[in-house]
């Protein structure tokens, strides 16, 4: 019987590892401090780009006190970000330092399609306004329910013959 791990497992590392604020071609999650709620977001860039435009935009917004009157009125802003509304909408502060890496992928639509997944996977924990670019239909939910810890249901290619929002045609 060979042991599981051995020393050669623990110290050879043939490759380094990519820091993940230098992983592009990448679907994203960016967690909240103050709620379970996510952000899941993709892009063909570098992650660190990415994430510090959503970082600039939310400071901008700033998590601010509130009086009720500016509070209502906080509530009808549409901001560039699904970020920023969070922020601002619910004064909260967002966890740079725990935002991740969930999934990766180097053809576009296929990527688009992972991040609809992940978004229908979280459900109610994402502070996403919409399901993605790519409209993945409702007839997948159960499946995505018995799946939804198992990150190796998007890992490798996926062929796709569904929709692609037009407003999202250029990656971000």
């Amino acid at each position: 019987m060979k042991p599981h791990t051995t020393i050669k497992k623990m110290l050879v590392h043939p490759k380094d590892k990519q820091e993940k604020e230098r992983t592009a071609n990448c679907v994203y999650e960016i967690p909240c401090k103050s709620c379970p709620q996510t952000y899941i977001g993709e892009t063909k860039r570098q992650f660190g780009v990415r994430m510090s435009e959503h970082k600039r935009e939310a400071e901008k917004a700033g998590p601010l006190k509130y009086t009720r009157s500016k509070r209502t009125e906080s509530l009808t802003d549409i901001n560039k970000f699904a970020i920023t509304d969070h922020v601002s909408r619910e004064n909260h502060i967002i966890d740079w330092d725990s935002s991740s890496i969930i999934d990766r992928e180097e053809n576009r639509r296929a990527r688009w399609v992972k991040e609809a997944i992940w978004i229908r996977k979280r459900g109610d924990k994402t502070m996403n306004r919409d399901e993605g670019t790519f409209f993945l239909s409702h007839i997948f939910d159960p499946l995505l329910k018995t799946t939804a810890g198992d990150r190796s249901t998007t890992s490798g290619k996926t062929k796709t013959s569904g929709q692609v929002s037009r407003s999202k045609q250029m990656d971000q």
